[in-house]
């Protein structure tokens, strides 16, 4: 019996090994950025565009807490597209958080979450799609994403153009899929 658990978990290591690597190296970075992160405000006390992220991420935060889906919102950002800016329920269920957590940690998972998926998608893609060894996808999905300087740079005064990054592997990986 142990012998085919064996079997079975070699097996699935083979075929998804570039998976695992994916998310491992998404999941070490996700708990280094949460360490290592304050939470708000991000920037001095005189930065007006890291108060005014707070609180698009938040006015989020309550909108879900009622339970208030619209697909266009005007009271978000002076009238954000919650479909494209990621912020749209079928699109990021991980709001759910929101219904757990206080503003201020939902905030400082808003602005880590795009860099945990950009990594995640950045590493796979490297790994599937260019064919490169794990450790040149781990460091190009980091230098993707900015590792070594975006915990220092305040990239809080958008947010949701984090989600472009974070999501263009997914479209290189799709372009390669489809090609083949």
């Amino acid at each position: 019996m142990f012998e085919d658990f064996r079997k079975t978990i070699n097996s699935f290591l083979q075929v998804r090994i570039n998976l695992v690597i994916a998310a491992v190296v998404a999941i070490f970075t996700g708990v280094y950025l949460w360490v290592f992160s304050d939470l708000p405000p991000y920037g001095p006390i005189s930065n007006e565009l890291s108060n005014h992220s707070w609180g698009i991420i938040v006015d989020i935060a309550h909108k879900w807490r009622r339970f208030d889906f619209s697909f266009w919102d005007r009271g978000i950002g002076g009238g954000t597209c919650l479909f494209s800016s990621g912020f749209y329920p079928i699109f990021n269920p991980t709001n759910i958080i929101a219904l757990l957590v206080s503003d201020d940690v939902f905030f400082k998972f808003k602005i880590i979450e795009p860099y945990v998926v950009g990594i995640f998608l950045a590493v796979f893609t490297l790994l599937e799609i260019f064919v490169l060894r794990w450790p040149y996808a781990v460091f190009g999905g980091l230098l993707y994403m900015g590792l070594g300087f975006g915990r220092l740079a305040t990239l809080s005064d958008a947010p949701y153009f984090l989600w472009g990054c974070a999501l263009f592997p997914a479209l290189v990986y799709a372009l390669g899929k489809f090609e083949e």
